[in-house]
């Protein structure tokens, strides 16, 4: 607990909570401690300290006093963090997989079905002669022209987010190869859609740098929308 919470023995022996860690005052963590004396009920519980770091709690009353473990749970947090990134990024690009895009696609659908009128798009993109570039120039250039159109797409995805489609939740995804979807959830309409389109067919004609090779390749992009003649999904 000394070292979890930056306190040494004298600032924490036979001090009330409020004067040897006024900082919980106004945490949840002292509410629910409080409440668990109260009610005589067990807590153990986890918390995000101010720090940025995480407090695993225990509490249980022991006739008239009470008994309380701290244990720092930080490392684990960052392993599972580490691993729910593994599970749902691509391990080449770091864009979101396949598997974290149908998740959103099945919450878009699922919103779209009880909302009315909420719209979404799907951007599939194609690149032209990747693999001329992976057959004559080797895999390294290859997966370093994947890299740069990783890149182009973040960049360009999160201008779109701060320009005029302020509010829009757009994902780029890597499916595999050079196949890359970016998904636009809560659309106004088509128009939008093809605008994103429009912008990308841009940012990949220019050419890419790679080390000492200069590549073009241009993206080919089918569109689809949820949006149909009846209104409906």
């Amino acid at each position: 607990a000394k070292d979890l919470l930056g306190k040494n023995e004298v600032m924490l022996v036979g001090k009330r909570v409020s004067q040897a860690m006024p900082c919980l005052m106004k945490h949840t963590m002292f509410q629910e401690m409080v409440t668990a004396v109260r009610t005589g009920l067990p807590l153990q519980k986890e918390y995000r300290l101010d720090n940025g770091r995480w407090m695993q709690l225990a509490l249980v009353q022991l006739g008239d006093g009470l008994a309380v473990t701290f244990a720092d749970t930080t490392e684990r947090h960052h392993a599972q963090a580490r691993l729910r990134h593994v599970a749902y990024h691509d391990e080449l690009t770091g864009l979101p997989n396949r598997k974290l895009l149908m998740e959103h696609l099945e919450s878009a659908l699922a919103r779209s079905r009880s909302h009315r009128g909420h719209q979404f798009a799907v951007l599939f993109l194609d690149f032209d002669r990747f693999k001329i570039v992976n057959d004559t120039l080797g895999h390294e250039v290859g997966d370093m022209l994947l890299n740069s159109i990783s890149q182009r797409l973040r960049e360009n995805i999160r201008e779109v987010d701060s320009a005029a489609m302020a509010g829009q939740q757009q994902l780029p995804a890597r499916l595999g190869g050079d196949e890359f979807v970016v998904m636009l959830d809560g659309i106004a309409g088509e128009e939008d859609a093809i605008a994103v389109a429009r912008r990308l067919l841009h940012t990949f004609s220019q050419p890419h740098q790679l080390g000492s090779h200069q590549v073009v390749s241009t993206a080919s992009i089918g569109l689809v929308t949820n949006e149909t003649t009846d209104g409906g999904p």
